[in-house]
């Protein structure tokens, strides 16, 4: 796989085995996985659900900004060791 990836120009990052600050999704499951513990807690599953629901469908227009911030690429990068 290497050998072909530099033969089509792909440069190949390779991440630690668990990275999730390197992941972008779990920073958004981080952001949901705040907001429903601070705000549905004593919520039944069906309730929990739907409010988990409700909170990801308002993404798009009300946390704009919010998840722009999250999903930055702007990563530390370290030289690889020789």
């Amino acid at each position: 796989m290497k050998q072909r990836a530099k033969e089509l120009g792909i440069a190949l990052v390779f991440l630690p085995a668990y990275s999730p600050n390197l992941n972008l999704i779990e920073r958004v499951w981080r952001m949901l996985k705040k907001h429903l513990s601070d705000n549905a807690a004593s919520l039944g599953f069906d309730e929990y659900s739907a409010y988990a629901d409700s909170y990801m469908d308002s993404t798009g227009g009300l946390r704009q900004a919010e998840i722009s911030r999250l999903m930055s690429e702007r990563f530390q990068m370290f030289a690889e060791a020789a």
